[in-house]
């Protein structure tokens, strides 16, 4: 009888035990309110030299927090581009520089790259690649910068941070004539750059058929 009276007081002790803990440690336990994202307005702030972007296919943030913008110069259309002409027909605009680099707050810090920047630049020769033009941007631990093209034949190349021309990756694939389409046999896409090795892995696509 004894035995029976005391399992049962330990039962109830043990029920209680998990009741306070449970008290004190949910609030802990629970996972916190996930993160409320707002539009910054004000970000980034305007560009200098009377610059425009244009389209935007990624954008990254490297080791220092600064954001890396890939732009599409030949995006801009000819009513957006009086101030390129010469002489200017408008005081408005002109094309930003294919990549740009920003602090947190917004302010530009670099900017370089256009149409033909280097030999083997993306949709080199093309006036107007739309989709096909620049296409994706990584910045390494080193601060090296790796964008790709999405037209035939493109292929990777590495820059410093201010743009100077480093390497190509080469492999590319034959310039055909038709459509700029992303699914081009022959190229590559650079998808990360492992800090713990000194490889970039990149992925080929499937041609359309």
């Amino acid at each position: 009888m004894n035995c029976r009276n005391s399992r049962g007081r330990s039962f109830v002790v043990a029920i209680g035990l998990t009741c306070f803990l449970a008290l004190v440690l949910g609030p802990a336990a629970r996972a916190q309110d996930p993160p409320i994202y707002k539009v910054d307005p004000s970000w980034p702030k305007p560009l200098p030299n009377k610059w425009l972007m244009q389209g935007v296919p990624v954008i990254v943030t490297d080791k220092d927090d600064h954001v890396w913008v890939i732009s599409r110069p030949r995006d801009i259309n000819p009513d957006e581009s009086g101030a390129a002409t010469m002489p200017p027909r408008t005081d408005c605009c002109i094309a930003a520089p294919a990549v740009l680099e920003f602090d947190t707050d917004g302010n530009l810090l670099k900017g370089w790259g256009k149409p033909d920047y280097v030999p083997g630049w993306p949709a080199e020769g093309i006036a107007r690649p739309g989709a096909g033009a620049e296409h994706a941007i990584v910045v390494d631990r080193q601060g090296n910068v790796w964008i790709d093209g999405n037209a035939r034949g493109d292929g990777i190349q590495k820059f410093t941070s201010d743009g100077k021309f480093l390497w190509d990756f080469g492999h590319r694939g034959p310039k055909t004539p038709g459509p700029q389409i992303s699914r081009r046999p022959g190229a590559a896409w650079p998808l990360s750059l492992p800090p713990s090795r000194n490889s970039v892995l990149t992925s080929r696509p499937t041609p359309l058929n």
